[in-house]
């Protein structure tokens, strides 16, 4: 929140690439427990404005911060969510293991990844898999 807080300050809109790019890590850290609709995703993004509890601890933050978390995620949902899927679009995956140097996904803090294991996500055709021949 913190972040997204300084963007505010800065004056940049909401749809803007550098606080784009937070709502991205955002909604990348909610997809590792559970990926969201892009509608689900907006209903976390009211939760900031409607909830009580929520507003004020965004508010408590920065004033106008609850909206403008609101305003982001609808530019994100509305830009980078599929209509009727979940999460971004897919993207290759490079064709290597995680963390190999091929994969455009940096390697994860965590659990280790198996071998043979890449970062295609799960939303991804089989046929598309980079993995697949």
């Amino acid at each position: 929140m913190i972040r997204p807080a300084e963007l505010l300050a800065t004056g940049l809109p909401a749809d803007a690439d550098a606080v784009q790019v937070e709502i991205d890590a955002q909604y990348r850290t909610l997809a590792r427990s559970r990926a969201a609709t892009a509608e689900e995703y907006r209903a976390v993004g009211r939760c900031c404005v409607e909830n009580e509890h929520w507003r004020a601890v965004y508010e408590s933050i920065a004033p106008g911060l609850a909206a403008y978390q609101l305003a982001a995620i609808e530019a994100y949902a509305a830009t980078r969510l599929r209509r009727a899927g979940t999460g971004p679009p897919p993207r290759e995956c490079g064709g290597g293991p995680a963390g190999s140097g091929n994969s455009p996904v940096p390697p994860t803090k965590g659990p280790q990844l198996s071998r043979n294991a890449h970062l295609c996500p799960a939303t991804l055709p089989p046929a598309r898999c980079c993995r697949s021949s």
